[in-house]
């Protein structure tokens, strides 16, 4: 069984070692959050096709989590609706922090990936312009077929179809 106690033991000591003690954080995808919490990277979440509406998350963390892991989405809404458990309830902390480096990978991408379109005049216009439908679709279609399938899973026979 899973340790909460020792998971947020480990997760405090990740928050003093990339030396974020003086913020609060809400997840334990630390770096997901930390990235999301700077303007510079928020733009990167205009790519996000608008298949899943946002606002149904408790976070940003757990949206982007949940657009490229269908896997996790379906545990993600278990939690929110209930009768799931929370990562630190259910993984080891090693597990936790290989999901926040592909979840904050992702957002490092999408970021990237905006600017990199922009720069190829591919969105224009002023200040920050929506991609479109096509870029967005393509886009999350590269990310998601390099990301993906790399989430780790547990067995939970209780989770939610993810689809």
């Amino acid at each position: 069984m899973i340790s909460m106690s020792l998971n947020m033991q480990l997760w405090h000591a990740h928050v003093l070692e990339l030396q974020l003690e003086s913020e609060y954080l809400g997840s334990f995808l630390i770096k997901t959050e930390t990235l999301l919490r700077k303007k510079e990277y928020q733009v990167g979440l205009k790519l996000i096709d608008d298949s899943l509406d946002a606002s149904e998350y408790n976070s940003m963390q757990d949206y982007v989590l949940a657009t490229f892991s269908p896997y996790w989405r379906g545990r993600i809404l278990d939690y929110y609706d209930g009768v799931g458990s929370k990562l630190g309830e259910v993984l080891d902390y090693d597990t936790i922090k290989e999901i926040d480096d592909l979840t904050s990978h992702i957002v490092v991408e999408l970021k990237c990936s905006y600017r990199a379109l922009q720069q190829e005049g591919w969105i224009v216009g002023k200040g920050k312009p929506d991609p479109g439908k096509f870029l967005k679709r393509t886009t999350m279609n590269a990310i998601s077929s390099f990301f993906s399938e790399r989430f780790p899973k547990v067995r939970e026979p209780e989770l939610r179809s993810a689809g």
